[in-house]
Formats: structure tokens, C-alpha cells, sequence
């Protein structure tokens, strides 16, 4: 019917017909050019800002700004770029690493938190909560914040959000370098929008950085928090931080309601690292098991046994080493009949650092003697170097 159809309409009319579609197929081609280059134009204008900076960072000899913004200008033509070709089936690899394999994918800084784990999967550095408490996860590569929760000592994953980092990608070391930094924290209390600059949105949870062993390192900086965004803007429009981790108000008002000020951890890693469920069992029996060792030796008042859990480098929190430790502990139990601790409430995650496993153990500590009571909540930084075995190398 087509072609008998077609056969019959005028030449006049069907060069018409022709003309307009062409026209039509013409237009959308431009209008889809012309917001490419509208897009590009912007990104060049970005590209000229940013080698401004480099310019004058140069020349006052400010490498720390150059490095940070030779960064940004890398990321803004990587965002440019076509897409890379897709290999053929015969170029595919598979991954290295199945077991603990890392998930996600590079996004811009406007990415969107599209990352998904499956259910039998958690980033190794969650090994127990209390029954019921909350982590927080920011993984730095992918811009995602991850909310877990911990119930019969399994974690699972509750709700991911888009999230902004600092403009320097990589580990916080100094003030004003615009980093945001790895490791683990706490959220300390919270801030409302009515004592803050609109820059920070509804309101700010600040994290407890610098952390004992940031100190330690010679770690500088402050004012590291979680955020809100500008209600005057849309949380994929802003590019970086200059060192907090951002997201928008509606899900910092969700977080708000599980968030226990001083006691909810967040943990801050460039790349996710997951393990099954049988590992982070597996750790969780490792770290409980070292604590109740410590704990024992402790309750023994065999002082020696005791110091055998500590490392050389071992510091306290108000800058006591080893040597003048071991003399305190000596002193104390002179004078101890018996010691009782209790334990309750266990807060045990890990990270990797310079080729060493790092573990923070937090819990409620009730001390009862025959001349001394306390309870506080204690914190203790574990360390392992590969074949050796765990020891405290400082004390909160």
C-alpha cells in the first residue's frame, strides 16, 4: 500500500516532504552541536582560569597550588574527552583481585553516587559496631558516601549519597591544602545553618581530624566537617570542597537522625576495598580476641605479660612513650591487690597505611581495684606490619 501510496503524490509534494524532514534532521544536529560547544566553551574557560592560577602560583613559588591545580585542569579534560573505545571480548581481562575486590568507577565531581555492592560484600575496613549503630563510609575515588549498619555483628548497607571531596584528591597533611583526609573519625557534634555561612547549607557534623595518629604525623589543619550544600545551588554544580565532605541538605537532614555526636564513626578511604562476610567475621574474632588477651593480662597484674601488647613506639595521648609507661604500670601494680575490667560496647574498624594494617578499638571501660574505680570510654590504635602481629602503639 506504501509504494502504490508513494507512487501517487506529486513530485512537487514529495520534494517538499523531503526538504522539510531534511530541514527537521538538520536542526536537531545543530541544536545538539551547538550545546556541545556551549559546553566545551565553558570547560575552556574553566581550562583558562585554572592556568591563570598556575601562573600566578608560579610565580611565588607556590608548588603546593600548582600541584592542586594541575590536578583540576586533568580532571577538567578528562571530562571533555570521548569516551575510550570499548575492547572486543578478546582484549577483556578479568580483574586481579576477585576476593577483595574493589568496586566502583572514576566519576567527575559532579558524579552521582550510582555505585552498588552486593549484599554479601563490605569494604574491609568494617569489622564490629554495637548492635543496631551506624557507620558512615566516603570513598574519595568514586565521590560516594555510604551509610552502613551493624546487626548480630554483620554489616549491611543501608543508603548511598553523592558526596564532594576536596579539591586536592589526595591524603590531608597540612593546612590549606585543600584535601580532605583518610582515616577514621568521629562525628563530633552538630553545627545548625543558623551559626554558619550558606555555603555550608542546612548544617555541619565536623570530624574529629586531626585524630591521634594524624598528630602523631605532624598532621596540620582543622575545620574538617560533613555538610550541607548552598540552597542557592544544586549539589552537582559544585565542583570541590576545600577539604570537607559534602552533601546535599535533604541527605544530611536523613543522616542527622542517626547520627550519635561523638560516637557515630565515618570512615574516609580513596578506594574501597571489600571482603566477604567470612573475613570480616574472621576479624572481628581476630581483634575481640586480642582485646580480651590484653585485657586478661591486664586483670593478671603481670606487668610484663601486660607490656607485651605495646609497641616500642607506643605514645598516649598526652605524650607518655613507652619507657615512662612501663614505669608507671611497674609503680601502679606495687600497690594492687586485684583488678577488674568490664568491656561493653566495641567499636573495632581498620585501614591500611604505609604498607601496615592499622585498627582502632573503642569501648566503654569500667576499671574496678582494690584502691582505684573509673569508667571512660576508651580507644586503643593497633598496629600490624605484614607476618607480624598486632600491638598497641597508642592509647586514648
Amino acid at each position: 500500500m506504501k509504494r502504490i501510496y508513494l507512487y501517487a503524490v506529486k513530485p512537487g509534494y514529495l520534494l517538499l516532504i523531503l526538504l522539510f524532514l531534511f530541514s527537521a534532521i538538520l536542526g536537531v544536529c545543530v541544536v545538539k552541536e551547538k550545546t556541545k560547544a556551549r559546553r566545551l566553551y565553558a570547560r575552556l574557560v574553566e581550562l583558562d582560569k585554572d592556568l591563570d592560577v598556575v601562573n600566578k602560583a608560579l610565580s611565588r613559588s607556590d608548588f603546593q597550588e600548582v600541584k592542586i591545580s594541575l590536578a583540576q585542569i586533568q580532571r577538567n579534560v578528562k571530562e571533555v574527552l570521548p569516551p575510550a573505545p570499548v575492547p572486543s571480548p578478546k582484549e577483556k581481562r578479568e580483574p586481579a583481585r576477585k576476593e577483595a575486590g574493589k568496586v566502583g568507577s572514576p566519576l567527575s565531581p559532579r558524579g552521582v553516587a550510582k555505585v552498588s555492592i552486593s549484599a554479601d560484600r563490605i569494604p574491609d575496613n568494617l569489622v564490629l559496631l554495637p548492635a543496631g549503630e551506624h557507620v558512615l563510609f566516603c570513598e574519595k575515588r568514586t565521590r560516594t558516601l555510604y551509610l552502613f549498619q551493624c546487626l548480630s555483628d554483620k554489616f549491611t548497607l543501608v543508603k548511598t549519597y553523592p558526596a564532594i571531596i576536596g579539591r586536592n584528591e589526595l591524603d590531608k597533611t597540612s593546612s590549606g591544602d585543600f584535601a580532605t583526609p583518610e582515616g577514621i573519625y568521629f562525628l563530633l557534634r552538630f553545627l545548625p545553618d543558623r551559626n554558619l555561612a550558606e555555603q555550608y547549607g542546612w548544617g555541619a557534623f565536623p570530624l574529629s581530624y586531626p585524630n591521634f595518629l594524624d598528630r602523631r604525623e605532624g598532621k596540620t589543619g582543622h575545620g574538617i566537617w560533613l555538610h550541607g550544600h548552598n540552597p542557592n545551588q544544586k549539589l552537582e554544580d559544585i565542583r570541590t570542597t576545600k577539604g570537607c565532605v559534602s552533601v546535599d541538605n535533604e541527605s544530611l537532614m536523613d543522616l542527622s537522625r542517626i547520627i550519635k555526636p561523638g560516637l557515630t564513626p565515618i570512615v574516609v578511604v580513596n578506594e574501597m576495598v571489600l571482603q566477604n562476610q567470612a573475613s570480616q567475621k574472621a576479624s572481628a574474632e581476630e581483634l575481640r580476641s586480642f582485646l580480651n588477651a590484653w585485657k586478661q593480662a591486664w586483670e593478671s597484674l603481670d606487668t610484663a605479660k601486660y607490656l607485651g601488647f605495646y609497641a616500642g613506639e607506643f605514645m598516649t595521648s598526652d605524650g607518655m612513650d613507652y619507657r615512662r609507661f612501663k614505669t608507671h604500670k611497674e609503680n601502679v601494680n606495687r600497690n594492687k591487690k586485684f583488678i577488674k575490667i568490664k568491656i561493653d560496647k566495641e567499636i573495632i574498624l581498620t585501614y591500611h597505611k604505609n604498607g601496615a594494617d592499622i585498627a582502632l578499638i573503642q569501648f566503654d571501660q569500667f576499671y574496678h581495684s582494690n584502691n582505684f574505680d573509673s569508667t571512660n570510654r576508651k580507644t586503643l590504635y593497633l598496629k600490624r606490619a605484614p607476618a607480624e602481629r598486632w600491638q598497641i602503639i597508642g592509647e586514648v
